[in-house]
């Protein structure tokens, strides 16, 4: 597994493929802050994994947690062999900034009757 360390600076909307309903989702993480050449690298969100950004804020510091994934595929129409390459995330780590997230509400407590047993005498 490799890491990279940078700004979210995009997220992408999550996209439906084909009739299994494939799922994938870009976001773009920028290396290097205000260097005059920031490494800017994309990166793929694949299937269940396309939520992992939903509570993270554009311009928070992340670390991207990937693996490379690639492919070939031959053209049927010219004959060509192309190959493609993914950096497929498997997770994501906020370094700084803001989260999206709600805070959860606390547990509700029970209105109802529970056997009629008086909690006091809970044995634990």
């Amino acid at each position: 597994m490799l890491e990279f360390t940078g700004t979210l600076t995009k997220i992408g909307n999550t996209e439906t493929f084909g009739s299994k309903g494939f799922q994938k989702r870009q976001i773009i993480v920028k290396e290097g802050g205000d260097s005059k050449w920031p490494n800017i690298v994309p990166f793929t969100l694949k299937k269940d994994r396309c939520s992992l950004v939903d509570g993270i804020s554009v311009n928070s510091k992340v670390k991207v947690h990937f693996v490379l994934e690639g492919r070939t595929w031959d053209d049927p129409k010219s004959g060509q062999t192309k190959h493609f390459c993914d950096n497929v995330v498997l997770k994501i780590d906020i370094l700084e900034g803001s989260s999206k997230a709600k805070p959860v509400p606390p547990p509700a407590t029970p209105t109802e009757d529970i056997g009629g047993e008086d909690i006091d005498d809970m044995p634990f």
